[in-house]
C-alpha cells in the first residue's frame, strides 16, 4: 500500500484462501480497488515445476498491475488518491527517483542518495 500511495505499481499476490482477508485489509488502508492477482490455495507444497506453472498463468496480470493498466480501478490506490490527512506524510516519505535518509544523528547532517 504505501508504494502504491506513492505512485510505484505493485503487483499484491494472493492465493484463493486469503483473497478475502486481503480485499478487506486493502479496503481498511484506504485501497478498495487495489488489484490482486488470485492463485489456487494452498502453494506450500508444491513442486517447483507446479510453481512455475501457477506464475506463468499469473504472468499477465501480474504485468498489468505493474504497468498501470488497470482501468476504472486505477484512481482508488494511485498516487494521486491520498486521504487528506495523509498528504504530509506522502509529502514527506515520498520522493521521485531519490531515497532520502534521515539525518545523520551523530552530526545533525541531512543525508541524500540521488539514483540516476
Amino acid at each position: 500500500m504505501y508504494l502504491e500511495k506513492c505512485g510505484i505499481p505493485t503487483s499484491t499476490i494472493v492465493t484463493t484462501g486469503f483473497h478475502k482477508s486481503a480485499r478487506l485489509e486493502a479496503q481498511a488502508l484506504g485501497a478498495p480497488a487495489l488489484p490482486l492477482v488470485v492463485i489456487p490455495h494452498p502453494v506450500a507444497h508444491l513442486a517447483v515445476k507446479d510453481v512455475r506453472e501457477l506464475a506463468e498463468a499469473a504472468f499477465e496480470s501480474i504485468v498489468t498491475s505493474l504497468s498501470g493498466k488497470q482501468g476504472e480501478a486505477a484512481p482508488d490506490y494511485s498516487v494521486n488518491y491520498v486521504l487528506p490527512h495523509e498528504r504530509q506524510k506522502q509529502d514527506e516519505e515520498c520522493s521521485s527517483g531519490c531515497d532520502v535518509l534521515p539525518g545523520n544523528r551523530l552530526s545533525g547532517k541531512q543525508d541524500a542518495i540521488h539514483t540516476a
